[in-house]
């Protein structure tokens, strides 16, 4: 059994330690069992207070669930011509409905900061702390041919980009964006199906679309797709760790901490982050990010 996991350091100074998604495995749930008692000593003796731990498609007894999420996993086909038949007809009109438009994609990281500033301006939007742009830099260095950013552009211009990460048998991105005034384009629908063909070029099977909240319009264009949905579970070997920021700023503190001082400067700093200059919010943000949960 194995568990790749990381710790960040609070504003406070306390320790956090997070695993990596799917990364807990073992032979058997005995295995998981023993590598999760062993952490729980870990973090007693270096004092470390909150975990998450994404176990994947496992659903582990005798451990209790800190909480359930759903994914959206993308089966392909093993030729594009098969895939593109499978896709329903809505799906195949968005798609031709962005190259109507004028839309083309383009591959490469000579994007980044084009797509950095829409990813940005949407995590400020939705309320979500956000990575700095070195952070993007560092995973095209050290990734290399196991990361892509695909960006859809209109007139030369970036309005919508991805960042689609390459395994042995599933491809994920993590990171997605579009600027709001060209979602009728359908930048999004054009770069999944881009992303389709370069898995299927690489003969992975699967891409996984990521977590949504049920029912809601992310999580139905996913449907739409043709993804199937599968629960992802997460567990913690400390029990008051359902409580903590997993790197949003409305969750950012243990909820027995609400009227606290902690409680305060997140907000305070929540109320800056949505409405200083972009240069500034942003470099906070990814500050406050690097707080929490990176990956």
């Amino acid at each position: 059994g194995t568990l790749p996991t990381y710790v960040t350091k609070t504003f406070s100074g306390k320790s956090r330690l997070y695993g990596l998604r799917y990364g807990l495995l073992g032979e058997s749930p005995t295995v998981c069992q023993k590598v999760l008692s062993h952490l729980k000593d870990y973090c007693r003796e270096r004092q470390i207070v909150s975990s998450l731990i994404p176990a994947g498609f496992k659903k582990l007894e005798n451990m209790e669930t800190l909480s359930v999420k759903t994914t959206v996993l993308l089966s392909l086909q093993n030729t594009k011509a098969k895939t593109w038949n499978s896709l329903r007809d809505k799906t195949r009109n968005m798609i031709r409905r962005g190259k109507r438009a004028g839309l083309t994609v383009e591959c490469g990281f000579h994007n980044l900061h084009e797509f950095y500033e829409i990813y940005a301006l949407h995590m400020r939007h939705i309320g979500v702390y956000l990575h700095s742009i070195r952070f993007f830099e560092q995973m095209e260095r050290i990734l290399k041919d196991r990361v892509e950013l695909i960006c859809a552009k209109k007139s030369g211009h970036v309005i919508a980009g991805t960042i689609l990460l390459y395994g042995k048998s599933v491809a994920s991105y993590p990171f997605q964006a579009q600027r709001i005034g060209y979602r009728h384009t359908a930048p999004v629908q054009l770069m999944n199906w881009y992303m389709m063909k370069h898995c299927i070029e690489r003969q992975i099977p699967l891409l996984d679309m990521g977590e949504s909240r049920v029912g809601s319009p992310v999580y139905q264009s996913k449907i739409n797709f043709g993804g199937e949905p599968k629960e992802l579970y997460y567990y913690s070997v400390h029990p008051l760790s359902r409580y903590c920021g997993k790197g949003s700023p409305r969750s950012s503190v243990p909820h027995n901490m609400r009227h606290s001082f902690g409680l305060k400067f997140v907000e305070s700093v929540n109320w800056l982050v949505q409405r200083t200059p972009l240069g500034f919010s942003t470099r906070l943000s990814s500050w406050m990010k690097s707080k929490g949960r990176i990956i």
